[in-house]
């Protein structure tokens, strides 16, 4: 098994989500990118998006890899976020709270550039440092917009079948009701790249 260079990855961390040097680092991703996304991918162009949206989010995002792994073309990196909510981006409202989350991202790599990638992260803990969720005595009938938000690409659409069984029993194991504070009409944009970042 040969291992991959893990010099990309490491820019993605460093330089692109820390620092903002997004477009100078552009030639570390393959032409034909996609970003994985828990119910559908997305290009290049919106996974950029998404990078700009948590530097509009959190100036101060800083973004430290805690553990990096490879193995053949694939290279897996657990990483910490750090930063103040003190801007909008990606659907979220300036809350002026500072945030702490782990992730994981998976990339898979093609002629030594970025071909695809796969990030999860403890989006409900974001939420609830954010101030951005409340608990609420008892049942409410509108907990599940709260794991929508978690979730979905669009703050707002509504969700039947499998997904919402699933976003249900979520909530189910998280064993308390939750809202989501919601800024006006038309301040809540589409979550980029869907379920990523």
């Amino acid at each position: 098994m040969l291992a991959v260079p893990v010099g990309g990855q490491r820019i993605v961390f460093d330089e692109i989500l820390s620092k903002g040097r997004i477009a100078e680092n552009e030639p570390i991703y393959d032409p034909d990118f996609v970003a994985h996304g828990l119910t559908r991918d997305a290009g290049r162009a919106e996974d950029r998006a998404a990078s700009e949206g948590w530097r509009q989010a959190a100036p101060d995002l800083n973004m430290k890899l805690l553990r990096v792994a490879a193995e053949c073309d694939l290279v897996a990196v657990h990483w910490e976020g750090t930063g103040a909510n003190t801007g909008t981006g990606n659907g979220l409202p300036a809350t002026g709270r500072s945030i702490r989350v782990w992730g994981m991202t998976f990339f898979r790599l093609r002629d030594g550039r970025i071909f695809e990638e796969w990030t999860e992260f403890d989006q409900y803990s974001m939420l609830k440092q954010l101030g951005l969720l409340e608990k609420q005595g008892g049942r409410t009938t509108n907990g599940y917009a709260a794991i929508t938000i978690l979730f979905c690409s669009d703050w707002a659409s509504p969700r039947s079948g499998p997904r919402a069984n699933m976003e249900v029993n979520f909530l189910r194991q998280v064993g308390e009701s939750l809202i989501v504070r919601r800024g006006p009409p038309g301040d809540s944009p589409p979550m980029p790249s869907g379920d990523r970042r």
